[in-house]
């Protein structure tokens, strides 16, 4: 079972709007095609974020108590348990996330909901208060929203 840690607490802002001002679309099509361009955008901003969360330290919790906390950031979530953790996604499709408890560990994978996974990255939220790792997986569903804006909106959509 994970067993939780204590540190300092702050809390961590995320601004994923800002951090995808940098992304630059024409690269990400032309390196990657159109089809996992935005996927890889996502993650790029996403491990941004995760950079900005391992500044800051709080008690962490379990998958349980992120979920609690998310709960508030969002009506719209369908949420499914698994063995080791819980799925969750956007009703209407779009950006998914699984959090699990392994090997002492808590982490969260993300994933588009057709099922793609173009990286099998997992973030390490072990030493993260489950209020920052809910703020970090909440910003990180908004950062899937403001790429894929960025990408329709981009002259270079196909």
């Amino acid at each position: 079972m994970y067993a939780p840690r204590i540190f300092m607490m702050i809390r961590p802002q995320f601004n994923p709007a800002k951090i995808a001002k940098g992304i630059d679309v024409r690269y990400y099509i032309d390196r990657y095609g159109y089809a996992c361009a935005q996927e890889r955008a996502w993650m790029d901003v996403v491990g941004v974020m995760y950079e900005e969360l391992e500044n800051y330290l709080s008690a962490s919790g379990t998958a349980e108590d992120i979920l609690k906390e998310l709960k508030h950031k969002s009506r719209r979530m369908k949420i499914s348990h698994l063995e080791d953790g819980y799925r969750m996604g956007n009703l209407n499709g779009g950006a998914g996330a699984e959090i699990f408890e392994r090997n002492e560990s808590l982490g969260v994978t993300f994933f588009h909901s057709a099922g793609y996974i173009y990286t099998n990255q997992s973030w390490d939220l072990s030493y993260y208060g489950s209020d920052n790792a809910a703020a970090f997986i909440a910003a990180s569903f908004r950062a899937y929203r403001i790429i894929g804006d960025k990408f329709r909106n981009s002259c270079y959509a196909a």
